[in-house]
């Protein structure tokens, strides 16, 4: 069974998926269609952590920046999952002060969905003061409102007593502000 298919602005009538990837590679090892046009693979953390540790924290910044990953990384590491939060310290090396910004928003937003993993992250290179509180919220007092009051209810949650320390300067500085 023949089937049409798009690749970039060529028509490709084929009956066999490998010679689908071959047009595919010669597309764009030829330069006729970008190789930006096909999607990037999705973001991994141990992806993203080897390429850390071989190319350094600038170089992957760039590349998450320029396939436009950026806001996907963000979502991941606001998601809270520990295996995104080990990668903020070093990741946090290369940013600009707005990818600071959004990234300590990024961790800040993490801490209402798992307060563990980010008051561990604490002592190994997390900002617990911004993690405590999202400046990218000030001026919304009404948005500020509700990030304390789901930060504080994802701290009462934390029963590890080898975090209450970390736990308790969080709850002050969320009542310092």
């Amino acid at each position: 069974m023949q089937q049409d298919r798009k690749v970039g602005t060529i028509f490709c009538v084929c009956s066999e998926g490998l010679f689908m990837r071959l047009i595919r590679v010669s597309v764009v090892a030829f330069g006729l269609f970008p190789a930006a046009a096909f999607a990037a693979a999705p973001l991994q953390p141990s992806t993203v952590r080897h390429d850390l540790k071989v190319k350094g924290a600038a170089t992957t910044l760039a590349a998450i920046v320029k396939a436009g990953q950026w806001p996907q990384l963000l979502s991941h590491i606001e998601a809270g999952q520990s295996s995104w939060l080990h990668l903020v310290p070093t990741i946090r090396t290369a940013t600009d002060p707005a990818q600071t910004q959004a990234l300590d928003s990024a961790v800040s937003n993490a801490l209402t969905r798992n307060p563990t993993a980010v008051l561990r992250m604490a002592d190994n290179g997390i900002d617990l003061e911004a993690a405590c509180f999202n400046k990218g919220l000030d001026g919304k007092p009404d948005l500020i409102k509700r990030f304390k009051s789901q930060a504080r209810s994802a701290l009462k949650r934390v029963r590890d007593v080898s975090l209450t320390q970390q736990r308790d300067r969080c709850v002050a500085q969320l009542k310092a502000r």
